[in-house]
């Protein structure tokens, strides 16, 4: 029994199936990210608690830091390619001089040392990378998903 031999009205639901499927993948994507809109919009405007991070260079970062004043930090993963994406973005605003580069961290989440080194050596980032392994910034911040951009 071959295609055309089905009822033209379930021919013409068979050719609506990748559409049905493309919409139902996209409404579950959506559905999967809405807990960190609505947490987004919960914790804006609170005071983050201080977070402690040491550098790839072994330099320890306590933020927010009176000192550096607002500063905006990117949680991502190297495994994460809308992450790659985005720090790549960053990493050309840095060199051209648009985002002061001491005012910048990318916060890399529950990944070892190594493979966060590696990452940074091959992509060339003229920022501050900060190590997160046991995922305590991301946890105190409500950080669910990379990447995630948060402004201090």
């Amino acid at each position: 029994m071959g295609f055309r031999s089905l009822n033209p009205t379930v021919r013409k639901w068979f050719r609506h199936l990748p559409n049905v499927v493309l919409v139902g993948a996209l409404g579950w994507l959506v559905l999967q990210r809405l807990p960190t809109v609505r947490n987004n919009f919960a914790v804006e405007g609170t005071v983050a608690s201080r977070i402690s991070l040491t550098s790839l260079r072994g330099v320890q970062f306590h933020l927010p830091d009176e000192k550096l004043g607002r500063v905006v930090l990117v949680f991502w993963a190297t495994w994460c390619g809308p992450c790659r994406l985005e720090l790549s973005r960053f990493r050309s605003a840095v060199e051209s001089g648009e985002i002061d580069s001491s005012r910048f961290f990318a916060i890399d989440t529950r990944e070892s040392k190594a493979i966060v080194e590696a990452a940074v050596q091959e992509r060339g980032y003229p920022f501050t990378v900060l190590l997160d392994a046991a995922g305590i910034a991301s946890d105190r911040l409500q950080v669910n998903a990379t990447p995630t951009i948060v402004h201090l």
